[in-house]
């Protein structure tokens, strides 16, 4: 059965409207959410936007960011370091590391402020937290490449690799995590997903995912964030499905049934159960993996961009008319 949900607080911004966006939950008492929007700074000027809230009532909870290029990969990553937490953002002016704790002393940024990311992923490696970042720089410059940072000195953490082909087909290809290290998820055009190593592009894994025929898939994300390592692929009927990096097989039925067009997916612990979120033109559906059922469909009416798992089991969710953290209810 597909349950109900209530919104908790919500913070709308239709004109203008909100044109790419990331959230994500950072820890601690009281827990906040950071949430980056690009939108028109007085309806005329593109910028990208990153604020914190109270996830309790959405009160205004620390600094603005803001820089005034438009951009359209937005990413956020809260990292545990030192009992502390770093708030790593991709903005239109490179990636910017924001730490909330003000004894921990860290790189304010990663790369050139020049360079643009196309996607990041943060994890650790050798017992130290890291971030790689896929980096569309001109060829004039470094060219394309992907590079792993040490997040406690902001130097090179493994020698930058060129992704075949490079990162231009991003339906093909995303950062994610898996047991807690970074990795590389690509799909080729056998659809067999390979995934690597992200910080040295060292292969680990290879899965086939059809036996027979050819067709256009997306991958949506590949993470562990949800207990095991998973990857989520977009089909050509429309249906989602997951697949299990450990096993190489199938984790679940395919995902099939939620409203709207999904565009993306988010792996997480809800209700500390293990789920998939499905962002799409209309809103969030919501999948609980332990159980095989819909746990919600959250109609926005609205492009949905990104959603974080919240500790009690909300949702926050940034989506073209603004941010809003929900609660769904079995």
């Amino acid at each position: 059965m597909v349950g109900d949900w209530r919104t908790l607080w919500r913070l709308d911004r239709d004109h203008p409207p909100v044109e790419a966006g990331a959230i994500a939950i950072h820890p601690g008492d009281p827990a906040r959410v950071v949430v980056t929007e690009e939108w028109a700074f007085y309806g005329l000027l593109k910028s990208d936007n990153t604020n914190y809230h109270a996830l309790s009532d959405g009160r205004e909870a620390g600094g603005w960011i803001m820089f005034k290029y438009p951009f359209t990969t937005p990413r956020i990553e809260v990292v545990e370091v030192d009992a502390a937490f770093a708030v790593v953002i991709n903005t239109s002016r490179g990636i910017h590391v924001h730490c909330t704790d003000r004894e921990l002393s860290l790189p304010d940024r990663l790369g050139d402020h020049d360079w643009y990311a196309l996607d990041l992923v943060a994890g650790r490696r050798d017992g130290r937290p890291i971030v790689v970042a896929a980096w569309d720089v001109p060829r004039d410059d470094r060219g394309p490449h992907v590079q792993a940072y040490d997040l406690m000195t902001g130097a090179p953490a493994a020698k930058p690799w060129v992704p075949y082909g490079g990162w231009s087909e991003r339906e093909q290809r995303r950062l994610g995590r898996c047991d807690g290290r970074p990795v590389a998820g690509t799909l080729d055009y056998f659809n067999n997903l390979h995934i690597s190593d992200a910080a040295t592009d060292f292969p680990e894994r290879l899965i086939p995912l059809e036996e027979e025929g050819q067709s256009w898939l997306e991958l949506l994300t590949v993470d562990d964030r949800a207990g095991p390592a998973l990857a989520l692929v977009l089909w050509p009927d429309g249906s989602v499905r997951c697949y299990d990096l450990a096993a190489e097989a199938p984790y679940c039925p395919p995902l099939t049934g939620c409203p709207g067009v999904p565009s993306g997916a988010r792996l997480g612990r809800w209700r500390d159960r293990p789920a998939a979120a499905l962002l799409t033109d209309v809103g969030v559906s919501l999948y609980d993996l332990q159980d095989r059922s819909w746990a919600g469909h959250v109609d926005l009416g609205a492009q949905a961009y990104d959603v974080a798992f919240a500790p009690q089991g909300e949702l926050a969710i940034v989506s073209a008319r603004g941010t809003l953290v929900v609660q769904l209810t079995p």
